[in-house]
């Protein structure tokens, strides 16, 4: 079941990483940073208090969302 989310989860994040990517150099930096903010971040925050006792796959999967999102 959890694995059903996390997968969910970095495919729209990804999704939205691959949308921000085209306009990045139409904004500016704090108007990026706050679409991540929205549009990632608040995804894989939302499940964080279930992820505690996941595999290691399955959290490694969320942070190279965190990363690129970086």
């Amino acid at each position: 079941m959890m694995q059903t989310h996390v997968t969910k989860t970095v495919s729209s994040c990804f999704a939205a990483l691959r949308q921000l990517h085209s306009v990045w150099r139409s904004v500016s930096d704090p108007v990026l940073q706050t679409f991540v903010m929205a549009l990632v971040l608040t995804k894989v925050d939302y499940g964080s208090a279930t992820s505690a006792g996941l595999p290691a796959v399955q959290l490694d999967r969320l942070q190279l969302v965190l990363n690129t999102a970086a």
